[in-house]
């Protein structure tokens, strides 16, 4: 006997005192794009936003005061009353069969705090996780929150199947289990077709977003060291006029025209087909609106590409270049050099466009001293005032990748409990443990470096 299942999809906020801007002004595109998925299935879904979770899971003036070093146990001063969220929750769970909560490695750690409540409150509720984390570490996932699934890898086809059998009976809760068995290492690889497929559930998405989130591809050709994506040499791509047709959708879901609006494309790497990029951004210029992107020096440098673009349809392209050296690119396997960006750049200022673009920056990979640390923010102050672009200087934090597998040979002793911390960002002995050729007397001159910088009037953080 199939019976009806009702499904509310939740993907958890960021502690306030971590939360960027840019977290708050776009909407999380993976959660509409599995609500459209069980929708094409006639499965009935509703969405918990994570501006809807953040009024009752948080309270702002004491997550301001949260500090470095406590745990997530005395972090939750940092939370609101446990009756406020308690009575948050069982507004939202009521009539809900099936939670999912989708996290990636920021979210984690209020991800597993909301499961807990979650069970307590209702004993009953089957719960699945999924999304970038718990693909990446599935057993750690089902053996730190009580939950019943990890759909691991890409969840379009897997979740609406999931549901499925939970429908029909032929599948039951009471044993907790990865989806597929073999984890991500079995989970299967969407084609573009299949992802130009689902269309996301954009009707649901709240109205209060400043701008649009849209998917044009999936995937990275490429295999940088420090990087979280999970399928490194796998980038797919849905056609330019499905991507076209989705912003439309988007805006028009939100009730407002598309001119003057802001398009955040969420891929990987827009630019790893630079026609077909060229082909999506004067798409969306003739919309009116304007992308907010990531892509690489090397498919910049493609012919024809930079010369191309249509810059009044950009608001922001981002080049993430990493390291000031070219040791150190070589060592995070990046494909580049530093004359490379520096090419590009020449031809960015040549076309007028300085101001659309970001070149960003990680200091403090796992085996550089404070020597290596400064010659990136020096690298950065020198080429944000040669060239005039925005750039952006982020602290290194060990996310699961190739560097998190091999972190025992440069000294960092460090588990995936790291993560289980709503705070771990903020946790000195943490912050330590990740960096062990850097000390707090070295950290405190590179921040002042960073604040001379600053004063100087080179800004370089949260530059985008």
């Amino acid at each position: 006997m199939v019976v009806a299942v009702r499904v509310l999809l939740a993907f958890p906020p960021v502690p306030p005192v971590l939360a960027l801007g840019e977290m708050r002004s776009r909407p999380p595109l993976g959660v509409y794009v599995l609500a459209g998925a069980l929708r094409a299935r006639g499965i009935d879904v509703r969405v918990a936003d994570p501006s809807h979770l953040e009024a009752f899971l948080f309270s702002a003036p004491t997550s301001a005061s949260a500090g470095a070093g406590a745990g997530a146990e005395a972090q939750a001063g940092a939370q609101a009353d446990a009756a406020a969220v308690d009575a948050g929750l069982a507004a939202l769970l009521g009539g809900v069969d099936v939670l999912g909560v989708s996290c990636h490695t920021f979210n984690w750690g209020v991800g597993r705090l909301l499961v807990e409540r979650a069970r307590r409150l209702f004993p009953g509720l089957v719960i699945v996780l999924g999304g970038l984390h718990p693909s990446l570490f599935p057993g750690h996932a089902l053996e730190v929150a009580p939950a019943d699934f990890v759909v691991a890898g890409e969840g379009e086809r897997a979740l609406p199947l999931l549901i499925a059998a939970l429908a029909a009976g032929t599948l039951k809760p009471g044993v907790p289990q990865v989806v597929p068995p073999g984890g991500l290492a079995g989970a299967e690889r969407l084609a573009g077709a299949e992802l130009a497929a689902v269309e996301p559930a954009y009707d649901l998405v709240p109205r209060h977003y400043p701008s649009v989130s849209v998917e044009s591809s999936r995937g990275c050709r490429h295999a940088c060291t420090f990087c979280s994506v999970p399928h490194h040499g796998s980038w797919r791509a849905l056609p330019p006029g499905v991507v076209a047709a989705r912003v439309a959708a988007a805006f028009a879901a939100l009730g407002r025209d598309a001119r003057g609006g802001e398009v955040f494309i969420v891929d990987d790497c827009f630019t790893a087909d630079p026609a077909r990029a060229l082909v999506i951004l004067n798409a969306i210029g003739a919309l009116g609106a304007r992308a907010i992107m990531e892509g690489r020096i090397d498919d910049a440098l493609a012919p024809g590409f930079l010369d191309g673009v249509p810059w009044d349809a950009v608001k922001s392209l981002q080049f993430g270049v990493e390291c000031g050296y070219d040791e150190g690119l070589r060592r995070i396997g990046k494909g580049i050099t530093i004359a490379a960006v520096e090419a590009a750049l020449e031809r960015v200022a040549a076309a007028g466009a300085a101001g659309r673009v970001v070149v960003s920056f990680i200091a403090g990979f796992p085996w550089e001293s404070e020597a290596q640390w400064t010659r990136t923010i020096h690298c950065a102050a020198d080429l944000a005032c040669r060239y005039e672009v925005r750039v952006s200087t982020n602290v290194f934090g060990l996310y699961p990748s190739w560097l998190w597998d091999h972190r025992e040979r440069f000294g960092i002793a460090a588990g995936e409990e790291v993560f289980d911390d709503p705070y771990w960002m903020l946790d000195q002995d943490v912050f330590f443990r990740l960096h062990p050729n850097l000390d707090p007397g070295a950290y405190g001159r590179i921040h002042a470096l960073l604040q001379a910088y600053g004063q100087s009037g080179v800004t370089m953080v949260n530059a985008r």
